[in-house]
């Protein structure tokens, strides 16, 4: 009898270990904040940034529409930061437009052919691959995925035609697609913009291998408002997500209470980072780390990654193009 009760406690830890946290599990950290200027032109609203990696030294932010910053003979462009001058820039407090380089982008006109093409949306990268979630609209809004390899010796990336691959999509939602995207040992995790009980209620994540292809359909919890970009994954297997709500939005994302604190946000706004990890080849919610909160003032992050001790998130054109570091009073 003994060793039957004691077969039932171990049974029951183990059930309690292997119990995902939930979103309630994580707590508040507020966030301080130091704006990284940009110098003209890619300060103008119209770069509309979408999304940012790292690759070796430097940052890459991508422009929804790289086109914007193209030229003659060049198709696109993305803009690209050291990283080293921008842990500077934050350390000396400085308040002047930092300075930037250009990668082209080419062989992207094959994007533009596609019907409703509405641009770039999310990257990642091993540092000489990068994986992009393109979007389209439409009556039928989809995701299509595309390859590009950077070439040695240049400040150029080069799309590979053959690898553009159209992703299904958990739902249908006006305006929303793939998002997000992290590479996470040889697999790709897409994910989607709109998460919440009441538009998706059984959200998921499609993960698929390097040439887009043995799709898996990944399961996470449901999110409210928007989930609008991933980091890349650190060392340990964490990530922060942007979690984002307009409150122009709120009929189209039809919001119940928050899931991690409770709160209806759908006439105030929102603006956060939340961390989140991989369990088992799935992203659940990482309570060990608090939540980056900041005010809310409408600013539509669309692009987040690791940088030091915090996070560098960039803005689309709501209300400007935006680049900010984020940090927590202790890291600095």
């Amino acid at each position: 009898m003994k060793n039957l009760y004691l077969l039932l406690i171990i049974t029951l830890l183990l059930l309690v270990g292997c119990k995902d946290p939930q979103f309630s599990d994580i707590q508040k950290v507020d966030a301080y904040a130091h704006e990284i200027k940009l110098p003209p032109p890619f300060s103008s609203q119209f770069a509309e940034y979408s999304t940012m990696c790292s690759f070796g030294d430097n940052l890459m932010i991508i422009p929804q529409y790289p086109h914007l910053l193209g030229e003659d003979g060049i198709p696109g462009r993305a803009l690209v930061i050291s990283k080293n001058l921008i842990s500077k820039y934050v350390a000396d407090k400085s308040e002047i437009p930092i300075n930037v380089d250009v990668y082209d982008f080419m062989g992207i006109k094959i994007l533009e052919e596609i019907e409703f093409y509405e641009g770039f949306e999310a990257v990642a990268t091993d540092g000489k691959n990068f994986y992009f979630a393109i979007e389209t609209g439409g009556e039928q809004p989809s995701t299509y995925a595309i390859k590009a390899t950077l070439v040695d010796g240049a400040k150029k990336l080069e799309f590979e035609k053959d690898s553009l691959t159209k992703l299904e999509t958990p739902i249908t939602l006006n305006n929303a697609s793939y998002e997000s995207l992290v590479l996470y040992k040889n697999r790709l995790f897409f994910g989607y913009e709109g998460n919440g009980a009441n538009i998706n209620p059984n959200p998921y994540m499609l993960s698929t291998d390097l040439n887009f292809k043995n799709h898996k359909k990944v399961n996470m919890q449901n999110l409210e408002y928007r989930l609008t970009d991933f980091t890349s994954v650190n060392s340990k297997g964490e990530i922060y997500a942007i979690n984002y709500h307009w409150v122009g939005d709120t009929k189209k994302y039809k919001p119940i209470d928050d899931q991690i604190t409770g709160t209806d946000y759908s006439q105030i706004g929102l603006e956060r980072f939340i961390p989140m990890k991989f369990k088992s080849g799935r992203l659940v919610p990482d309570p060990k780390r608090p939540y980056l909160s900041i005010p809310y003032k409408g600013r539509n992050w669309e692009g987040v990654e690791y940088l030091d001790d915090g996070i560098i998130a960039v803005t689309d054109k709501h209300p400007n193009s935006i680049l900010m570091y984020f940090y927590e009073e202790s890291d600095m």
